[in-house]
């Protein structure tokens, strides 16, 4: 399991984000983290190592943010038009299309940390591609 967590950090890492762009893929992360509705730790690790190893540039320290977030993606969960208007936001932060397939990979390897995906899962990383208009990584088929 752990190599699948340390793939999310290898395709984030080493990369200098603006603060919108880290707080756009914290809530991705997070939204990743429940759409399967199984919170599990070594998610929360991550997304916390995540924070660890970028640069924060905010006055808000980086755990209040992250239960900002959390808030956030919880109510997009709740509302389709506020999960529109969250993913268009992030999208926009984002900025642009090499980012936004770097971190579609990272969510699609949070979301198979269990070793499978979810259809729920599934239907949120489809919704990510088409939003961002990229291609989704390929299934791991070795079994």
């Amino acid at each position: 399991m752990e190599s699948r967590f340390s793939s999310i950090s290898n395709v984030v890492a080493n990369k200098k984000f603006k603060q919108p762009q880290v707080e756009a893929i914290t809530e991705l992360l997070i939204w990743t983290m429940y759409a399967d509705d199984k919170i599990r730790l070594e998610e929360n690790d991550v997304i916390d190592e995540f924070l660890r190893s970028v640069k924060w540039d905010s006055p808000l320290q980086p755990e209040y943010y992250f239960s900002s977030a959390v808030a956030q993606v919880r109510t997009a969960l709740d509302d389709s038009s506020k999960a529109d208007w969250l993913l268009a936001n992030i999208r926009e932060r984002l900025a642009d299309r090499e980012t936004m397939s770097e971190v579609v990979e990272a969510c699609y390897a949070l979301a198979q940390a269990d070793g499978e995906l979810s259809p729920r899962e599934t239907e949120f990383l489809a919704r990510l591609s088409r939003e961002f208009q990229v291609e989704l990584p390929r299934r791991d088929t070795e079994e």
